[in-house]
């Protein structure tokens, strides 16, 4: 993707805008990755947990009601 980009050619603004929009492009692709990979590090960690016999990462779920609110004006 950065083979394209050569920062001496950038002389002005629209040469500017499309190595800005191929750097943000990168980095979203990026954060995307980074976000896949972290979930699937968890998982293995909780994998290799529960091979050891330990007890992984609880599922904690909210609450499904919120408190009401006529308790709150009394």
């Amino acid at each position: 993707m950065l083979d394209n980009l050569d920062i001496k050619k950038i002389d002005d603004l629209p040469s500017a805008r499309k190595c800005i929009l191929l750097l943000y492009n990168l980095v979203e692709e990026m954060k995307q990755d980074n976000r896949e990979l972290s979930e699937q590090n968890q998982k293995l960690r909780d994998e290799i947990s529960w091979l050891k016999g330990e007890q992984g990462k609880p599922d904690v779920k909210p609450d499904k009601k919120p408190p009401s609110s006529d308790i709150l004006m009394r």
